[in-house]
């Protein structure tokens, strides 16, 4: 195969797959939305999109970005009945999470202490596994919950006695499915990679 056609299929592949991750968090943000105990507009217990969409951030950069917030906007908002108005906004609180991850997981602060970009060397890493509960589990799954619950709130969708509920369940079934971060990252990087999908980890 000639050189320029490898090229080409190799970053027609590329795109294939940013386009795929997205519909992929589409669709897990619907279903966490559905069946993963509803609180509120646009609230489950379990969003089961977030641990993916945080690992296809830290492969993908604003394709994971983008995944992030659209899986909010159109599987966790518009597909469950929110209007585009409030689904749009309340979806910034996954897009600022996301890209607080991104910005923090890519920088020199974190490279220079050996931290794995891509979240592949939690469990045997203390300093990857103290980053990834402060800043992944708590401050931005916070961050996250507050700008999204509020925006919720602010927009009449849900009332001031659903706030600290609906809240409560963003941040804590949050950190719950992020336990599997770890694992789901130590299984699917080394294989992203083989294909040539992400650039080799820090």
């Amino acid at each position: 195969m000639p050189k320029k056609t490898a090229t080409k299929a190799s970053a027609d592949l590329k795109y294939s797959v940013y386009v795929i991750q997205i519909l992929i968090i589409i669709v897990l943000s619907y279903l966490g939305i559905v069946m993963g105990g509803q609180m509120a507009g646009g609230v489950s217990l379990f969003y089961w999109a977030y641990p993916f969409f945080v690992l296809f951030t830290l492969y993908w950069g604003i394709w994971g970005i983008a995944g992030a917030y659209l899986g909010s906007v159109i599987g966790a908002g518009m597909f469950t009945g929110l209007s585009p108005t409030v689904s749009i906004l309340f979806s910034t609180g996954d897009l600022i999470a996301a890209l607080l991850i991104y910005i923090v997981y890519n920088s020199r602060m974190l490279r220079d202490r050996g931290v794995s970009r891509y979240g592949d060397d939690i469990y045997g890493n203390r300093i990857a596994a103290a980053w990834f509960f402060a800043w992944v589990i708590v401050v931005t799954n916070i961050i996250g919950g507050l700008i999204g619950v509020t925006a919720l709130l602010e927009l009449n969708v849900i009332g001031t006695g659903q706030y600290f509920t609906a809240f409560g369940a963003w941040v804590v079934g949050d950190a719950l499915l992020l336990l599997i971060f770890p694992a789901l990252s130590g299984w699917l990087t080394p294989i992203i990679r083989r294909n040539g999908l992400i650039p080799e980890a820090a």
